[in-house]
C-alpha cells in the first residue's frame, strides 16, 4: 500500500506531526523560506499601510494620496477588512513603519507556513508530497516575499475548504467571506451553501450564510458607519483601472488589443461569462459531479485568466494544486514539474528585469516576454490535464 496513506492514519494535530521525520523535514523547508520572507516586502504593501494610517487619523482610507514609491498605491481599491486589521495593530503598537510594514510581513509568513498545513489536510492521499509541494510552489514563494496579501487571501480560501470538508459549514462561510477583501474570491461565496445544502440540508445552509455574513460583518459594518466611501471606492477602482485594466497582461486576451474595447469587454462579456461559470459550476456541484475544490477551481479560471487586469495567479494556482494532487493518477509528478517549471521561468525573467538585466540579448530577442506567458500557459495545460483526470481518473472520495 501507498506509504503516504498509511502515513495519515494517526495525523490528528501537529504535536502528533512533529513527531514524524517526515514532518519535521517539510516544516524545516518552509521555515528556510519564511526566513527570506522577513527581508522582503512587496510594494503592493503601500497600499494597505496608507489606508491603515488614514483611517487611524480620521481621514478615508479611499482618498488619493501621492506615493513616491508606487502609482498603484495611490489608490485603495480594496473592501477594507484587511486594512482594518493593520489599523488595529497600529492603534496598539504604533504607526511606524517598520512595525506596519513588519505585521503585514509577519501576517504573510503566518499564511505561508498554515496554507501548507492546510493544504496537506485537504489532500490525504499524499500529504507529505502536497505539504512540501506547496511550499515550493513558486507563486507561493512569490506571494511570500512580494505578494504578502495574496498570501492571506489564500490562507482563508484554503481554511473556508477545509472547514466544509469537515462539516464546519459557518467556519467555511466565515474563511471565504474574510478572502473576499481583494474581490477576487467573491463568486465563490455562493458555492459554500450550495454545498451545506447538498450535505447537511437546509440547516447546513443556513449555517454556511450566517458564517457568509459574520465574514462580511467588518465590511458591511464599515459602509453603514462612512457610507461616503463606498462611493470612493467606486472611483478608486476607476482610478486603478488606468494602470491596471488591459489585454496585455492575459496571453489568452492579448490578440484583442487593438481590436475591442476593454471597457465593452469588461461589461458585456467578462461579466456574463463569468456568472454562466458560476451558474455550471453551482448546478454540476448540487448534482454530486464536482467537488467544492473542483467548483472553485472551474470559477476561479474565467476570474484568474479572462479578467481584463493584470493575472492574479496564486487563488487558481493553489485550487488546481489541490485538485490536481486529490486524484491518484499516474505521471502526477510531470504535471506539477510543468506547472512549476512555468511558474519559476516567469519569476526568474521578472527578477531579470528587476535586476538591470533587461538589455541582456535574450531580452532583446523578445525571450523574457515569452517568459512572462509561460507560468499562464503551464497552469492551462495543467488545467487541461485536471479536466482530462477528472473524467478518467479516480477522484478522492472527499467531498470537498
Amino acid at each position: 500500500m501507498n506509504r503516504e496513506l498509511d502515513f495519515t492514519r494517526g495525523e490528528s494535530t501537529i504535536l502528533t506531526l512533529l513527531r514524524q521525520r517526515e514532518y519535521r523535514i517539510v516544516l524545516a523547508c518552509g521555515l528556510a523560506l519564511a526566513v527570506l520572507g522577513i527581508v522582503t516586502y512587496g510594494e503592493g504593501v503601500d497600499n494597505w499601510v496608507q489606508a491603515a494610517r488614514l483611517f487611524l487619523t480620521g481621514d478615508s482610507m479611499y482618498v488619493p494620496q501621492e506615493s513616491p514609491v508606487n502609482p498603484y498605491a495611490q489608490y485603495y481599491p480594496y473592501l477594507p477588512t484587511f486594512a482594518l486589521l493593520i489599523a488595529a495593530f497600529g492603534r496598539i503598537f504604533g504607526t511606524d513603519g517598520i512595525v506596519l510594514y513588519g505585521f503585514v510581513k509577519l501576517l504573510a509568513i503566518t499564511s505561508f507556513l498554515a496554507s501548507g498545513y492546510l493544504v496537506r489536510q485537504l489532500v490525504p492521499q499524499r500529504p507529505t508530497i502536497a505539504h512540501l509541494a506547496y511550499y515550493l510552489f513558486p507563486l507561493s514563494i512569490t506571494a511570500l516575499l512580494y505578494r504578502e496579501s495574496s498570501a492571506v487571501v489564500v490562507l482563508f480560501v484554503l481554511a473556508g475548504l477545509w472547514a466544509a470538508d469537515r462539516d464546519h459549514y459557518l467556519l467555511a462561510g466565515t474563511f471565504l467571506a474574510l478572502s473576499t477583501f481583494k474581490f477576487l474570491t467573491i463568486p465563490l461565496l455562493g458555492l459554500v451553501p450550495l454545498a451545506a445544502f447538498r450535505h447537511r440540508g437546509v440547516r447546513g445552509a443556513v449555517r454556511s450564510g450566517v458564517g457568509i455574513l459574520l465574514g462580511l460583518a467588518p465590511t458591511l459594518g464599515y459602509y453603514a458607519l462612512f457610507p461616503d466611501d463606498f462611493e470612493l471606492l467606486i472611483a478608486a477602482r476607476g482610478g486603478l483601472t488606468h494602470y491596471a485594466t488591459r489585454y496585455s497582461g492575459q496571453v489568452l486576451l492579448n490578440p484583442l488589443n487593438g481590436v475591442l474595447d476593454v471597457h465593452f469587454y469588461k461589461l458585456y462579456i467578462f461579466v456574463p461569462l463569468v456568472a454562466l461559470t458560476c451558474l455550471v459550476a453551482a448546478g454540476l456541484l448540487l448534482v454530486d459531479r464536482l467537488t467544492l475544490v473542483d467548483a472553485s477551481l472551474l470559477i476561479m479560471t474565467p476570474m484568474t485568466f479572462l479578467a481584463p487586469a493584470e493575472t492574479r495567479l496564486f487563488v487558481f494556482g493553489t485550487l488546481g494544486l489541490v485538485a490536481f494532487l486529490r486524484r491518484d493518477v499516474p505521471l502526477a509528478e510531470l504535471w506539477i514539474a510543468l506547472v512549476f517549471a512555468g511558474t519559476a521561468v516567469k519569476q526568474l525573467a521578472l527578477t531579470m528585469k528587476g535586476s538591470g538585466l533587461t538589455t541582456s540579448i535574450p531580452y532583446k530577442l523578445g525571450v523574457v516576454v515569452e517568459f512572462y506567458w509561460l507560468d499562464q500557459l503551464s497552469l492551462l495545460v495543467a488545467l487541461g490535464g485536471i479536466l482530462l483526470l477528472a473524467r478518467y481518473g479516480d477522484v478522492a472520495a472527499d467531498r470537498t
